[in-house]
């Protein structure tokens, strides 16, 4: 079977969560079909395919009776018993996951590759645009690693070659940059709600920020109390969050982390 023969192929998109979407989204725009989508929560595939212009479904065996690409976009967890299901026919099998091993395919196909887009994905945000956004790749053969690669052409996104080490230590990068970032915002707001002050006065900050490590290592550019030093604000600060320990617990190892990654360069 040669690359134009798998293109002709129909996609089936396995999934109805925040990846799934937008990718499902990108997909359609960029004039690739994508013959049906699968939940287990059937009005979340309804949902999804209205936007796509796709059939759906929330029951497996009514799309797995024919050679087809599936793209599994679903937790982690679920993305063997999936492709076992899936893969009797010898399709094709591509996951979405950061962390998992594209091993966990091998043994339901001879085809199968990884597809993930380095970004943060959520419902509520309607539109992102992929063009700029690094997709790694990973591919059992050279047929997949094509498909792969037409499939970034079309929708404007640069792919990246990454095996499932490199993938998986790249994960617990952008977990770190964007999860607990964001988890950081989350106790801003929830301290400054309990506080009766106005979060929108952090928003400057927040934006100020961002763009220092536009240009700057993140590391030249830290400020606080921490890098300072500056164990009497430190020690005012945990004080004042007595009432919420847990913030307190937070505040105290991001503070200590802080002065022992700048201890080393003194």
């Amino acid at each position: 079977m040669n690359c134009e023969d798998f293109s002709k192929l129909p996609i089936y998109l396995i999934g109805a969560g925040n990846v799934a979407t937008h990718l499902g989204i990108a997909f359609h725009r960029s004039g690739i079909a994508i013959k049906s989508v699968w939940s287990r929560n059937i009005d979340n595939a309804l949902s999804l395919s209205k936007n796509i212009n796709s059939d759906y479904t929330d029951n497996l065996n009514d799309i797995n009776n024919e050679k087809a690409v599936y793209i599994i976009s679903v937790p982690d967890i679920a993305i063997s018993n999936i492709s076992k299901t899936l893969g009797k026919n010898n399709s094709i099998l591509i996951h979405t996951s950061g962390s998992t091993s594209i091993d966990i395919l091998q043994s339901y196909s001879e085809n199968y590759g990884v597809f993930y887009p380095l970004q943060t994905f959520s419902k509520t945000t309607k539109d992102i645009e992929f063009k700029g956004i690094p997709v790694l790749i990973e591919y059992s053969n050279n047929l997949v690693n094509e498909l792969l690669i037409s499939w970034c052409n079309l929708i404007g996104v640069k792919s990246t070659n990454s095996d499932s080490e490199q993938r998986m230590k790249l994960h617990i990068a952008a977990v770190f940059v964007n999860n607990f970032t964001n988890h950081m915002f989350a106790i801003a707001q929830e301290l400054s709600e309990t506080y009766k002050i106005d979060f929108n006065l952090l928003r400057p900050l927040i934006s100020e920020t961002f763009e220092k490590i536009k240009s700057f290592k993140p590391k030249d550019i830290q400020t606080g109390p921490a890098i300072r030093n500056d164990h009497d604000t430190i020690k005012k600060h945990i004080e004042s969050l007595s009432n919420n320990p847990d913030f307190a617990k937070i505040y105290s190892f991001v503070s200590e982390s802080i002065i022992q990654m700048h201890k080393k360069e003194k």
